[in-house]
């Protein structure tokens, strides 16, 4: 993978990846259909983009594999927050999406890497971003990367006024941010095949669940689905998602990563409580009815 600066010849690329990006992210989340199509008219529009491009201390990055556009990154320099002038002078990442079929792979978090590479380049102390509220995965990623909340903003949405939390990360703190960006991409990179190998193996363990009351005996089985739920119910979460980076959230758990991969979107909330909840006692139960009931 490398990273590249998108220029106006790749405007039209740049459009389509962008409210592609755009639309598969928040689109579920915003019931307000006219608002939300509004505001993508406007802001993927080839004037809008050409204008950006074209917009002085402003850079539009794309992160490509083998000619394949994977994420792109826009980055604001010397920009503070327009609430926080105080900040002073700083980067901002007013953009970073990622192809669907690419997350949870460790891209997003390389252009992060890199987007602090290039503040400190512009010898720019502070980096930060919005972020809307109702995201809990986005600002979960961040928060692991170090960056705190400082305030809100609004954004405009069509007529619809969405709160973002502001967050930031002082780039002073670090230590030895010269052996940090050294690291940075065969650690990403490490992390990124392990983390395909665990996808996979929680794959096979998911797809052996569902089959298993027709071939596994239920005495086994149903203290086995006990410890998932177990788990679930101390841990909060799915341990398995650890080993391949799929941050879960409210609404986001192996299951929606799963489906999206496939181009099915479900409902997050509703698909989280079907499996915690209900998932493995049913699959308890057709395992007794199976083997006791009609055998």
């Amino acid at each position: 993978m490398e990273i590249i600066r998108i220029t106006e010849s790749q405007a039209e690329m740049l459009r389509v990846f962008a409210e592609k990006t755009f639309r598969v992210a928040w689109e579920h989340l915003n019931p307000g259909k006219a608002d939300f199509e509004a505001y993508c008219a406007k802001a993927f529009a080839p004037e809008t983009i050409l204008q950006e491009l074209a917009t002085p201390d402003s850079c539009f990055f794309a992160a490509v594999d083998a000619g394949k556009w994977l994420a792109y990154l826009k980055l604001n320099y010397g920009v503070p927050p327009e609430a926080h002038p105080e900040t002073g002078a700083a980067l901002q990442v007013e953009r970073i999406y990622v192809d669907p079929d690419t997350q949870s792979r460790g891209v997003g978090a390389q252009l992060m890497a890199f987007a602090e590479q290039e503040a400190r380049s512009a010898d720019l102390k502070t980096i930060w971003l919005s972020v809307w509220t109702e995201a809990p995965r986005s600002i979960t990623f961040y928060e692991k990367l170090g960056y705190r909340t400082f305030g809100t903003e609004i954004f405009w949405v069509g007529n619809d006024p969405q709160t973002d939390w502001l967050m930031k990360k002082d780039l002073t703190a670090e230590k030895n941010p010269a052996l940090e960006n050294v690291q940075a991409a065969p650690a990403a990179a490490k992390s990124t095949a392990s983390g395909k190998l665990f996808f996979f193996l929680h794959l096979v363990l998911t797809l052996g669940a569902w089959v298993a009351p027709f071939i596994i005996d239920w005495r086994i089985l149903v203290p086995a689905y006990l410890l998932v739920m177990l788990q679930f119910a101390v841990f909060k979460k799915c341990l398995m998602n650890e080993m391949h980076e799929t941050q879960e959230s409210e609404d986001r758990i192996f299951y929606t990563e799963l489906l999206e991969y496939f181009g099915w979107r479900p409902n997050p909330r509703k698909l989280k409580f079907f499996v915690r909840k209900l998932l493995y006692p049913t699959l308890a139960l057709v395992a007794i009815l199976w083997q006791v009931v009609f055998k």
